[in-house]
C-alpha cells in the first residue's frame, strides 16, 4: 500500500460521505414534501443551509457525478432565483450555465436548449459558449462578433454606456 492508494481511498471516502449527505437531504425532502408549499420552497432543507444550501447540494452532487441529483438541486435553485426579481443577474446566469452543462452530461439536448431560450426571453445574459455547448455554431459566431463590436465601441468611447447594447 503506497501513497497513491491512500490518496485514492481518501477521495473515495469523500465521495461516499458526500453521497450520504445527498441521500439524507433527499430523505428529509421526501419526508417533508407533503407539508411544503410554494411559499416555503426549500424549507425542508433548512438543515443544509436552506436556499443557500440548495446550491451547495447541487455542487456536491456534480462533484460526485450524481447528475440527476445535481439537476434536481440546480433546478430548485434556479426556480427560487427566478421567482425573486431582486436577485442579481450574474447568479442567475451562472445557475443557467450549470443547468445547460448538466443537461448536456445527461444527454438531454432539448432541455438544455430550453434553458437557453428561457434565458434569452428573460433578460439573463447569454454567452457565446452556451451556443457552442449546444452545437449552435452560427449563433455562437454571431454572438462573438457582436461582443467584438461592443468591446471596440466601449474601448473607443469609455464614457459610452454598456447598457446601450442588448444582450
Amino acid at each position: 500500500m503506497g501513497p497513491n492508494f491512500v490518496q485514492k481511498s481518501r477521495a473515495s471516502f469523500k465521495k461516499r460521505r458526500q453521497s450520504y449527505f445527498l441521500d439524507l437531504a433527499q430523505f428529509i425532502e421526501r419526508c417533508d414534501g407533503n407539508q411544503e408549499s410554494l411559499s416555503s420552497f426549500g424549507a425542508s432543507l433548512a438543515a443544509f443551509g436552506g436556499v443557500d444550501g440548495i446550491g451547495k447540494l447541487g455542487k456536491s452532487a456534480e462533484h460526485i457525478e450524481a447528475y440527476a441529483k445535481a439537476l434536481h438541486y440546480r433546478e430548485m435553485e434556479f426556480l427560487y432565483q427566478t421567482r425573486k426579481p431582486s436577485i442579481d443577474h450574474p447568479k442567475r446566469t451562472k445557475i443557467a450555465e450549470r443547468l445547460i452543462q448538466i443537461f448536456k452530461k445527461l444527454g438531454v439536448q432539448e432541455a438544455a436548449e430550453g434553458v437557453l431560450e428561457y434565458a434569452k426571453n428573460n433578460n439573463i445574459a447569454v454567452s457565446a459558449q452556451w451556443y457552442e455547448k449546444l452545437n449552435r455554431w452560427e449563433e455562437a459566431k454571431q454572438k462573438y462578433r457582436g461582443n467584438d463590436v461592443q468591446a471596440r465601441v466601449i474601448n473607443a468611447f469609455p464614457n459610452f454606456k454598456k447598457s446601450f447594447f442588448c444582450n
